[in-house]
This record gives C-alpha cells, sequence and structure tokens, in this order.
C-alpha cells in the first residue's frame, strides 16, 4: 500500500471566485493560475460541516472538457489531505449532472458508505478546450446544488484564504479503468473508486420509465429517431440506454463520443449550435440527403438541458412540459400516482399586448431544503397572462448573459404553425422598450434563439 503524508501550503485570494447559479465559471486560462482550483477547492471544503468531510465518501467527475482530468487528480489529493476517507470517480472522469445526483443519493460503495456531496467539474453548454471555458461546483448530500448559505460562505472563505492542504506524494490515480485503489494516510486508508457512470443513472431511469414500452417503439420499423450529445457527457448515457437497454441502432445517435473541446464548437442544444441534427431532422437551410427521422433530441454539456425537435418542426421547451405534465399519470410509472407539480403555464388567449397588472423582482425558494435565493431577476405580468422574464445568467464564464424569456398561449389551432417571431413580435417590442436592452447592451438582438 502507498503511504502518503499531509502538506500545508501557504497560498493568497484571488479576486472574482464568486459561485453564481452554475457554480464558478471561468476561462481553463484562469483556472490554471497557480492554487486558483486550490483555493476554491479548500474554501468549499472550510465551508461544509466537518462531519460532511472527515471520514466521509465524495464524488468527483464531470462533463470530461478541457482540464478535467487535472483537475480531478488535484481534488482527489485535496481531498485525502483534508480527511476525506473515499472519493468515488467515474470511469475517465465521466459524469452526467442528473447522474452525479442518483450516484450521491443511491449509490452504496463497497464499505457500505454513501456520498455526502460532489465536486461537479462543468460548465454545461459553453464550449471547452484550452482557450476557452472550465467550471466547477459542489452539490450537496440529497444530490442537489449547494444552497446560497453555503456558497455564500465558499464565496469568503475565498476572500481570506492563507493556505490549503494537499497530499503531494499521493500518485495521479488510473481513472481509465475501473476498480478501487487504497493508500494509507495519517487517519488512516483512503480510497479511490472508479466506477461505470451509467450503471446507478440507469437503474433509476428503469424505475421511471417504461423502457418495455420505449424498446417496443424504437424497434418499430414505422419509426425513427436521431439522438445528438453535441460531444458531451451524454453520449455515453445514449449509448448504454438507448443501444444497449432498448436495441436502438447506433446509426441512430451522432457526435456521442464525449471530447474535451466538443468537437471544437457549444455543447448547446439549439437551434444555432446543434446544426448537424436541425439539419437532419428538416429544419436547416439546405434539404436533409434523406427523408427526416420522425423525432430529434440533443443534449449539452453535461447532460441537464435538453432541445426536442419533431420532423420538420421545433419543440419550445414549454410545450414539451405541458405534454409530459398531460401525459405523465398514464405513460410514466413514476408518475403513476399522480404528478406532484410542473412549471406555470399561461392560461388565456392574448389578442394583442395588453397591460402591465403587475412587475417585481422574483426570488426561488427550494422546496425540499426551504433555502431561498433572492434577487434572480425581474418579470412583468401582463393583465392576459402574457408574461416577460429577465434573468442574468450564471452559467457564462465572462462579461455578462442576459435572458429573456416571453410567454404567450394561443388557444386558437390556425394560429399554432406561425413562425414564433411574427407571433411573439408585439411582446417582443414591448420587452426591449421596457428594459432599454440596445440602449445599455448595445446589441439589437440577442446571439441565440430557442
Amino acid at each position: 500500500m502507498v503511504l502518503f503524508s499531509v502538506n500545508k501550503k501557504e497560498t493568497s485570494p484571488y479576486d472574482g471566485q464568486k459561485p453564481g447559479t452554475s457554480g464558478l465559471r471561468k476561462k481553463v486560462t484562469v483556472f490554471k493560475q497557480q492554487n486558483y482550483l486550490h483555493n476554491f477547492v479548500q474554501a468549499t471544503f472550510d465551508a461544509l460541516s466537518v462531519e460532511k468531510i472527515k471520514g466521509s465518501t465524495i464524488v468527483v467527475s464531470g462533463d470530461g472538457r478541457y482540464f478535467s482530468e487535472e483537475a480531478i487528480q488535484i481534488i482527489i489529493k485535496m481531498a485525502a489531505a483534508n480527511g476525506v476517507r473515499s472519493v468515488w470517480v467515474g470511469q475517465n472522469g465521466l459524469l452526467s449532472t442528473p447522474a452525479v445526483s442518483a450516484v450521491i443519493r443511491n449509490r452504496i460503495g463497497a464499505d457500505g458508505a454513501k456520498a455526502s456531496g460532489a465536486f461537479i467539474l462543468t460548465a454545461s453548454h459553453n464550449p471547452g478546450g484550452p482557450n476557452e471555458d472550465f467550471g466547477i461546483k459542489y452539490n450537496m448530500e440529497n444530490g442537489g446544488p449547494a444552497p446560497e448559505g453555503i456558497t455564500d460562505k465558499i464565496y469568503e472563505n475565498t476572500k481570506t484564504i492563507k493556505e490549503y492542504f494537499t497530499a503531494e506524494d499521493l500518485p495521479d490515480v488510473d481513472i481509465s479503468t475501473v476498480g478501487i485503489t487504497t493508500f494509507g494516510g495519517p487517519e488512516g486508508p483512503f480510497d479511490v473508486d472508479v466506477f461505470d457512470p451509467t450503471e446507478d443513472y440507469v437503474k433509476l431511469m428503469k424505475t421511471i420509465f417504461d423502457f418495455g414500452a420505449i424498446q417496443k417503439l424504437l424497434t418499430s420499423p414505422q419509426f425513427t429517431f436521431c439522438y445528438d450529445a453535441l460531444h458531451g457527457v451524454a453520449g455515453i448515457y445514449a449509448k448504454r440506454i438507448f443501444v444497449e437497454e432498448l436495441s436502438a441502432s447506433e446509426s441512430s445517435l451522432i457526435n456521442c463520443i464525449p471530447k474535451d473541446d466538443f468537437g471544437g464548437s457549444h455543447p448547446d442544444p439549439n437551434l444555432t449550435y446543434a446544426k448537424e441534427l436541425v439539419t437532419r431532422l428538416g429544419l436547416g437551410k439546405q434539404a436533409p440527403d434523406s427523408e427526416p427521422p420522425e423525432f430529434g433530441a440533443a443534449a449539452d454539456g453535461d447532460a441537464d438541458r435538453n432541445m426536442i425537435l419533431g420532423k420538420r418542426f421545433f419543440v419550445t421547451p414549454s410545450d414539451s412540459v405541458a405534454i409530459i405534465a398531460a401525459n405523465a399519470v398514464e405513460a410514466i410509472p413514476y408518475f403513476s400516482s399522480g404528478l406532484k407539480g410542473v412549471a406555470r403555464l399561461v392560461k388565456e388567449v392574448r389578442p394583442d399586448v395588453s397591460v402591465v397588472v403587475n412587475a417585481d423582482e422574483f426570488e426561488y425558494k427550494d422546496p425540499v431544503d426551504g433555502s431561498v435565493s433572492k434577487h434572480q431577476g425581474v418579470r412583468y405580468l401582463f393583465e392576459d397572462g402574457s408574461r416577460l422574464v429577465f434573468r442574468l445568467s450564471g452559467t457564462g464564464s465572462v462579461g455578462a448573459t442576459i435572458r429573456l424569456y416571453i410567454e404567450q398561449y394561443e388557444a386558437d389551432s390556425t394560429k399554432i404553425g406561425r413562425d414564433s417571431q411574427e407571433a411573439l413580435g408585439p411582446l417582443v417590442e414591448v420587452a426591449l422598450r421596457l428594459s432599454k436592452m440596445e440602449e445599455f447592451t448595445g446589441r439589437s438582438s440577442p446571439t441565440v434563439i430557442t
């Protein structure tokens, strides 16, 4: 057994290590600065209670983007030095964000332990590569992101940090091979458990969906589909679930080999960046080479957001949720006893832009732990039920991203096929006028429309 010692290293703070709604995201060149990652990881350990660190098990994995392998080895060494008993790593450092949640809540280690939290290495839909984006966030024992109370502590710690702990003589662990490696430290044994990143997620999916019914659909000669992982971590789950579990043809999958630069593109599932899928579904500027499949879907880098397409049409996210809600009880076994709740849907028809009846700054309250995230954005509510929502995104690594959500319900089936830009045009004009978007940003149009 290889033995290691604990080293206390001096360091100094970096400005701006404040975790956003999706953790800390910066350029790779920023993360590769001396001790930059070390500072944030130590600040996180120090923000957590002792029982969540000493003798605990934590997960460390992500979407496989550039710098992930190096970051995983750094975190393993720091975990060992901070008294963690075991670190679980998805094979090749891969775990989707939803799979991390499943692993935390459901996986039981060889020693009978469960994970108390996880470092997730992802910058979601942002590009990857030596000059692109990297990110890190911490999820708690419930599988969800660290609440604002914890992220505030992390940030405060980053502003005053003077030292971090690491095990410099702990050798790098081979994360390409499944198995457990045990080391000896001052506080006893320390394990690194490399495991199949799809196993626990697939087990969970089988308790939610009717795999038999889905298999029957996917193997029917009357049904065709195309799934695009955009070279993100979703690719390993697509192959395991669609091909191995549901007997679909592997030819239905595209861009399902994870790459650290996502093939040189944005792993963002929208009509702008999922170009190959969009073309195959008959929505591109050029006609597809063959008859479009009936169904298409794409996922972002860490597989926690998606885009749904039909043959020659785009399914808006709100419509996707509405369809799931309408069919959940009958079609999804997990919801057979009833659906507890879904995103709010607008109920009334709007013949034209009506008056604003309320405007406020909104906040999110976690129904599980009761934590509240304030100052999340501004919304305008109209008399007819239409809604405008402005939110400053926490997913970027530099600058600022403003997200504008425009909602309008249309009950007239003869108008549903209209181009969304035409249908929402009056509300878009109102939104730009109310917000003075062009005046403040200098932009006359958005970079991405979904």
